[in-house]
């Protein structure tokens, strides 16, 4: 369970399944809510914006068996002034908020410049 510190986001499942359990709010010692599930197959997307779906859950339904690869881009919004670069999430004692700071596996320019040679079959 993290959230994404309002940005605006987009989930995209490019093969199997994916489990999204959306939760209304990543704090400590308040009563438990239960979330709200959704199974996204194949094709399908969600998203994010800064007061909506931040708080979430992503997993494989069948462990073990078909993978599941998604597509996740998020952005902050012209709007927003204070680029909070992690994702906060709920320790496993419970106890504490940790903070993960995620890296991208390619810079957005070089990612479209080699989306578009694999389209145009110049790779």
């Amino acid at each position: 369970m993290h959230n994404h510190s309002n940005a605006y986001g987009i989930i995209r499942v490019l093969y199997g399944r994916i489990l999204i359990k959306l939760f209304p709010a990543l704090t400590l010692n308040i009563p438990k809510v239960e979330p709200t599930e959704q199974i996204l197959e194949e094709g399908q997307v969600t998203w994010m914006l800064p007061k909506l779906n931040q708080t979430h859950q992503v997993k494989n339904p069948n462990l073990y068996g078909t993978c599941c690869i998604t597509l996740q881009c998020y952005q902050y919004g012209q709007e927003d002034r204070e680029h909070y670069e992690y994702f906060d999430y709920i320790a496993n004692d419970g106890l504490s908020i940790g903070h993960f700071n995620p890296k991208s596996d390619m810079d957005f320019a070089d990612f479209k410049k080699t989306m578009r040679k694999e389209w145009h079959g110049t790779t």
